[in-house]
């Protein structure tokens, strides 16, 4: 009767967060006993605090005791990425496969310590079955001395950690410096408002995902993101400067329901109260103005990326300025409707032959590169 092939076992430790890679600058996977040693020492003098020094050291003995038992096995250390999440488990999965591929084992004694270390034990399992799991907990010692180095200790690691200091330090000392601000001008009675307000930016921003999105918007294309922001700011203004004007209006004249809407659209439009200087502005040129910023991001971003057409921005901010003229004569004809809208006309058939006219011409341009 043959005997039973031995099953051969892989021991893993997972670092999710990759400390031991990121302190010893050394690559993952490592893959077998004297390696490991040699980095689970390395670690443990270089932060000699840390749990995952010992979890190391745990693992290579969960290794020994096995090899003493007769079994066939290896040890191996899997790494993920200090960003967590996805990213993490993705080069988990990717530094097991590789390791598999050098041992294939028929299963697996995983050590952890942690239960964010175990979120990759799935992803074990879809390669090979999980024989055990040891979990390393290191004990404290309970003296007050000693639990006052521990809290030292994660005090440092929290101001340490950008993903933690940012709530512990950073936004605290925000509100610290509003306070100051406000206290400063007399005004340190809206402190609570202030730390509502700051409270509820950092909900919205987290809850929606903002600052990812901004991150991603940056990274995708600075020149769009520049362009957008500059743009966001042209119409903030254009907002307050034409509630001014509607809020000066009805204060002046009465209530909005004797005045009529008609008449509050031209007022938010033309900024009648506005001081002259070379010539009047009008709120229509700055919320145009914050379209045209747009469009030339845009235009510059597909010139520099090498995408075609960028005359369709450039016909686009023709068509805006021309609307510009148009709207202003809109704006003054809603604040006095008994004028002759005479040059109003005179701009709308303007506006269709000059825009139709260049539209024509692009189109047989187009028509002339293609041929």
């Amino acid at each position: 009767m043959s005997e039973e092939p031995k099953q051969r076992f892989l021991v893993i430790y997972v670092d999710r967060d990759d400390d031991i890679g990121r302190t010893l600058n050394i690559k993952t996977p490592i893959v077998g006993r004297q390696q490991n040693l040699e980095a689970a020492t390395r670690f443990a003098l270089a932060a000699p605090e840390d749990s995952d020094a010992n979890a190391l050291f745990a693992a290579i003995q969960v290794y020994d005791k096995l090899r003493e038992e007769g079994a066939e096995c290896e040890v191996a250390t899997l790494a993920g990425a200090f960003e967590g999440g996805v990213k993490a488990d993705i080069k988990v999965a990717k530094e097991l496969d590789e390791v598999l591929r050098k041992y294939p084992a028929d299963g697996a004694v995983m050590v952890s310590d942690g239960a964010a270390d175990e979120h990759v034990i799935p992803i074990i399992q879809s390669r090979l079955p999980i024989t055990s799991i040891r979990r390393v907990v290191v004990r404290q010692s309970r003296g007050l001395e000693e639990t006052y180095f521990l809290l030292v200790k994660y005090l440092r690691r929290v101001m340490e950690d950008p993903k933690y200091s940012i709530y512990m330090f950073g936004i605290p000392g925000v509100f610290l410096v509003m306070v100051a601000i406000l206290s400063s001008l007399g005004m340190a009675h809206y402190a609570g408002a202030a730390l509502l307000f700051l409270i509820g930016m950092t909900l919205v921003v987290k809850g929606f995902s903002l600052d990812k999105m901004l991150l991603n918007a940056w990274s995708s294309s600075p020149i769009i993101f520049s362009s957008v922001v500059i743009a966001i700011i042209t119409f903030s203004i254009a907002a307050y400067l034409g509630a001014a004007a509607v809020s000066s209006i009805i204060a002046a004249e009465g209530h909005a329901e004797l005045l009529g809407l008609p008449r509050l659209i031209g007022a938010f439009l033309s900024l009648p109260d506005m001081p002259v200087f070379l010539t009047k502005i009008y709120n229509v040129d700055i919320i145009m103005g914050g379209i045209i910023i747009l469009l030339i991001g845009r235009a510059v971003d597909k010139y520099v990326s090498g995408r075609p057409k960028v005359w369709h921005e450039g016909l686009t901010i023709i068509l805006c300025i021309m609307l510009i003229l148009l709207l202003r004569e809109v704006a003054d004809l809603l604040m006095n409707p008994l004028q002759t809208p005479l040059t109003f006309m005179i701009w709308i058939l303007l506006t269709v032959i000059i825009y139709g006219a260049l539209m024509v011409a692009f189109m047989f341009y187009e028509r002339w590169k293609r041929a």
